[in-house]
């Protein structure tokens, strides 16, 4: 009977620890992309039209990572056309990273890498594609080294805690 009691006990606690651990992460779900997002602690978060930000520390400026979803390519492909619509965004725009398959919190995606000079300033521009049935998604991180305005593995961290809805 006392082994009973404590197993019950522990089982109690066992499920109040894993509610406030649940009630404690700070997530958003972004139905219409079939989505959910982790926000990192210490980040915030907000839906800004086409776009989802997640600010490393000021809200509205760099360092930031960000999502945006289009219509499934192969990531690849998508990755070429993308690299055109960056380049008749940013003057001087570098491909500082060619684009490459790797693996991510077992997520398989691309990656590139660019730099442009914003106000004087150079932004390292990461960009990892993920394409999941009928959406690519496309995550970016946004950083100025000079200014110590970084994310650090924020990137990586949001696309391992993700989780598809499809």
């Amino acid at each position: 009977m006392k082994r009973a009691i404590s197993l019950m006990l522990m089982l109690t606690l066992i499920c109040s620890l894993s509610c406030a651990a649940a009630v404690a992460e700070n997530a958003d779900t972004l139905v219409n992309w079939g989505i959910r997002i982790t926000v990192p602690d210490g980040a915030s978060a907000m839906l800004k039209g086409d776009e989802y930000y997640i600010y490393a520390q000021e809200e509205g400026y760099i360092p930031y990572v960000m999502l945006t979803v289009y219509s499934a390519r192969p990531e690849e492909e998508f990755l070429v056309a993308f690299t055109e619509y960056m380049r008749g965004q940013y003057a001087g725009l570098r491909i500082t990273k060619q684009a490459e398959k790797k693996t991510i919190g077992g997520k398989e995606c691309y990656e590139i890498n660019y730099s442009y000079l914003v106000s004087g300033y150079e932004v390292n521009d990461r960009r990892i594609a993920v394409t999941q049935e009928s959406r690519t998604f496309l995550f970016t991180s946004k950083d100025i080294e000079s200014l110590d305005m970084t994310v650090g593995t924020m990137l990586e961290d949001v696309i391992k805690g993700c989780v598809f809805l499809m």
